[in-house]
């Protein structure tokens, strides 16, 4: 009996890039549709990469993973990274801390052309979230500023040292 001809081989499928877990999944979904935030304060897909302002982000499960640090996926961050107004209330302290933390360190809060100044919505997200992350950016930013102002540069150091030694050659007996 003749055998059948051998079928070419199926194009194998790429693997997916990414472990989506269910809450991933679930608010992922979510972020494509009508609710999703598509301002510059939540997640955007470019060419299959995500990205939270200028940073790449990596799902692995639940969790985002940014620059070497994992930030534990709870449906509360995934609100706040996909939804256009999350619920408040939903979310931890450490959901809303996660959050600003990922929002500064991504520079998705700071306008580009005028750092100093926010990207302003109109939103809920804006009026509940974002600006209490800014703020406290500001308030943290200023106190940094104060800090630096207070600490001696090297050029006071020197006319410091340079003053003492005057000081102790004019009262000692071997300068």
């Amino acid at each position: 009996m003749p055998q059948p001809e051998a079928l070419p081989d199926a194009p194998a499928e790429p693997p997916l890039p990414i472990n989506v877990g269910r809450i991933a999944s679930k608010y992922l979904c979510a972020s494509h549709g009508k609710d999703g935030d598509h301002s510059h304060y939540g997640l955007k897909d470019k060419n299959g990469q995500f990205y939270i302002g200028k940073d790449p982000i990596e799902i692995d499960g639940n969790d985002l993973v940014i620059e070497d640090k994992r930030y534990r996926g709870t449906q509360g961050l995934w609100q706040l990274i996909t939804m256009r107004n999350p619920e408040p209330g939903f979310q931890t302290k450490e959901d809303e801390k996660n959050y600003g933390e990922i929002m500064i360190e991504a520079d998705a809060i700071r306008h580009p052309v005028n750092p100093d100044t926010p990207y302003k919505r109109k939103s809920l997200k804006w009026k509940n979230f974002i600006k209490k992350i800014w703020d406290e950016y500001v308030k943290k930013k200023k106190q940094k500023a104060k800090r630096e102002a207070k600490r001696p540069t090297k050029k006071h150091k020197v006319k410091a040292f340079s003053q003492m030694t005057q000081t102790l050659c004019v009262n000692s007996w071997n300068c």
